[in-house]
């Protein structure tokens, strides 16, 4: 699912800040906080798809039959991932527009740093680096945007690979050991087995971050 690019279309027809009206910006700031509400709540969904065919993957004999709901399990999963990314990449804009936001709104705390010249000349994207950089736990701060103006740096994550067939056959297993599990509890087995199933599946990711 695409997802609009916002700041991309601010670029297109506005070249810098002063140019770009408050009102557009708190505009489009809410529409993209309603989109990542609804992919908020279309992950929630899926992740109790996921919960729902683990616990049906549980209740089958048939190797075949696991397998498949294994691999529905990791589809489930993708989807979920594909909608996380989107959120992730609409909160990196809201971050953005909070910047302009903001700049645009103090603009005597701008004279007083002795920015208002800079800014007013600075294009679009370049202004939306240094307020990338100076977002801290996600809050713009003039003070760090003040005194990193003038270092220009970007960097860009890679997502590596996952082994399929390896992920495929180590949820069959959990599936298995959830069914053959000994206790009066099957929620509390499916609760373990899905925390299984989401480190085989996330495992990757995790290692990257280290």
């Amino acid at each position: 699912m695409d997802v609009k690019n916002v700041l991309k279309g601010l670029m297109s027809r506005k070249k810098s800040l002063e140019k770009v009206d408050v009102d557009e910006l708190r505009r489009e700031k809410i529409a993209l906080e309603q989109q990542e509400v609804k992919f908020h709540r279309q992950i929630e969904q899926l992740e109790r798809q996921k919960s729902e065919v683990f616990t049906k993957g549980t209740q089958e004999a048939s190797d075949r039959a696991q397998l498949i709901l294994a691999r529905k399990i990791k589809d489930l999963d993708a989807q979920a991932r594909n909608l996380d990314m989107n959120c992730s990449f609409i909160n990196r804009q809201l971050r953005i527009l909070n910047g302009f936001v903001q700049l645009k709104e103090n603009q005597n705390l701008i004279n007083n740093y002795g920015l208002s010249s800079v800014i007013t000349k600075m294009d679009l994207s370049k202004l939306q680096t240094y307020i990338e950089r100076a977002t801290v736990d996600r809050q713009f701060s003039m003070d760090r945007f003040a005194e990193i103006l003038g270092r220009l740096e970007e960097s860009e994550g890679l997502v590596g690979d996952t082994e399929e067939d390896q992920d495929i056959r180590e949820i069959v297993g959990a599936m298995r050991a959830a069914r053959e599990a000994e206790t009066g509890d099957p929620e509390s087995v499916v609760e373990r087995g899905m925390q299984t199933v989401d480190e085989i599946l996330h495992r990757e990711k995790e290692a990257g971050e280290i």
